[in-house]
């Protein structure tokens, strides 16, 4: 009995003792494995802290430096965005505003530790500044665009992409619907009756029209009870390199609200450049013709106007479209009606199509 206790404390002696030698000998290495471990987590901490001094678009620019030296990207005019475990794409809402140059990416339950571990990457000279903003639903990523862009979504199982190009890339025949006044700017008045918001329904009537076809893309300065700005409405349009700028008014005389005077009128610029598809003094006969033909309105004719913002500071063939007189009480009547709206939207569609030498599909 007390040989097997002796083998066994003996065994046990032994194995300690081989024990312990392993420990003398790793012990330096151990250190040195805390030591570069300890070494590491400043570091990251310190990248943190760093990285969380940076603006959003200081850290994307950075971050796009540092995964371009250690992976082979196609990163230009393109963001990649990492997708957070339990977030689809899907689940992505991507707002393109291209009045105010900005697109909106809301990411929902992102947080700011997932993209300082993963972070989001992409280059373009398009971006002017990257925010990224925490609201109640996630992450809103906000980009700032210095000039209008199309994006194209797409993804796979780990990233969300947003693909950028230029609409002059994208599309063949680009024409700019310019809808006047709006906000806190009503236009001309008569009654109870703002011009801004007939301009707003015969825009609605035409974007109908515009979106049963594919050949010509069209953008609107205002869908809504907005007020763009005049610079906004030019920049827009000279953006996109527009091929022609369309814009809806109503037209007034200061005397009475009973005038005599009625009509569509047609206001262009004479001292424009030529332009590489029409003139606007051409796009302005054009939309003359078709407005009154579709109406049935008096074609008072077109007027060279050099002084309107508007048409001088638009770099394609641009024209004012003044499709009656509010202070005319026949016309006032028509105005106001769905039925003689959507006859001034199809003229209008009409001119555009002819003007761009674009058959109807």
């Amino acid at each position: 009995m007390e040989n097997k206790i002796i083998r066994k404390a003996t065994i046990a002696v032994f194995l300690c003792t081989i024990l312990v030698c392993c420990i003398v000998i790793w012990l330096p290495y151990s250190h040195s494995w805390f030591v570069q471990l300890k070494e590491e987590q400043v570091k990251y901490k310190g990248q943190i802290n760093a990285n969380k001094s940076m603006t959003a678009f200081e850290l994307l620019k950075d971050n796009t430096i540092k995964a371009g030296k250690n992976e082979t990207l196609e990163i230009k005019n393109r963001l990649r965005i990492p997708l957070p475990e339990g977030i689809t794409a899907k689940s992505i809402k991507v707002t393109n505003d291209y009045m105010k140059s900005k697109i909106e990416i809301m990411l929902p339950k992102g947080n700011y530790d997932f993209l300082y571990q993963n972070p989001i990457i992409g280059s373009s000279d398009w971006i002017s500044d990257f925010e990224i903003n925490r609201v109640s639903k996630g992450l809103k990523l906000i980009l700032t665009m210095n000039k209008v862009v199309e994006i194209k979504e797409r993804n796979n199982a780990q990233y969300f992409y947003l693909d950028f190009s230029s609409p002059k890339d994208s599309y063949d025949k680009i024409l700019v619907i310019d809808v006047g006044h709006g906000g806190t700017d009503p236009g001309a008045v008569v009654g109870k009756v703002m011009e801004k918001n007939i301009n707003l329904e015969i825009a609605k009537e035409l974007k109908k029209l515009f979106d049963q076809q594919t050949k010509v893309k069209v953008y609107y300065t205002r869908l809504e009870d907005q007020k763009p700005t005049y610079q906004q409405r030019v920049e827009v349009a000279n953006s996109v390199e527009a091929d022609l700028f369309l814009s809806i008014h109503q037209n007034y005389v200061s005397k009475g609200s009973d005038s005599y005077i009625h009509g569509v009128e047609v206001l262009y610029d004479g001292e424009e450049e030529q332009q590489q598809i029409r003139t606007s003094k051409e796009f302005a006969r054009i939309c003359m013709e078709a407005v009154s033909e579709a109406s049935g309105a008096l074609s008072r004719g077109i007027v060279e106007q050099n002084d309107l913002f508007v048409l001088n500071h638009t770099k394609m063939a641009s024209v004012i479209v003044e499709t009656g007189y509010l202070t005319n009480s026949n016309e006032h009547e028509k105005l106001l009606t769905k039925g003689y709206q959507e006859k001034v939207a199809k003229g209008m569609y009409a001119a555009v199509m002819k003007a761009l030498e674009t058959e109807d599909e």
